[in-house]
């Protein structure tokens, strides 16, 4: 049993720095559709950021894409970095992924820096190996 422990926590924080790395990308790039293909298809994600963008819904992975389309198309990355090489732990399955992001407003020319989280849960199929982790919050505050 330890054995299996052993194997399985280090192939599943693995795969979590892999979305880790995806989430990076996809905001450094200004790629909303990287952004959605992490999110847990055929379900709804919570999207709660703070003014300037001011918004609070819950979105399909689709409506995220589209969403943050419009978000990078007014609000471009400046700067965007995961804040600990490790996840904050909630439980065995869901994971808090906090990073620090930076965009320029267009237009007004300023700065906005935000603390962002993203709630993640492991796939079925990551409990079977060889799963994926998968965004199902993402919230936001004023740093």
């Amino acid at each position: 049993m330890v054995r299996l422990i052993n194997f399985i926590f280090p192939l599943s924080l693995t795969l979590l720095t892999f979305t880790s790395r995806n989430i990076e990308k996809a905001f450094l790039q200004n790629n909303a559709s990287i952004l959605a293909a992490i999110c847990q298809p055929n379900s709804i994600i919570q999207v709660s950021l703070p003014e300037p963008i001011g918004f609070s819904d819950v979105l399909t992975p689709g409506q995220i894409k589209v969403f943050f389309e419009r978000i990078f198309a007014q609000f471009p990355t400046f700067e965007f970095f995961i804040e600990s090489p490790f996840p904050l732990f909630l439980s065995s399955d869901r994971w808090f992924i906090r990073a620090r992001w930076s965009f320029l407003e267009k237009k007004s020319l300023e700065q906005h820096v935000l603390r962002i989280y993203f709630q993640v849960q492991a796939t079925g199929k990551l409990q079977k190996r060889g799963g994926e982790w998968k965004i199902i919050e993402i919230r936001a505050e004023k740093i």
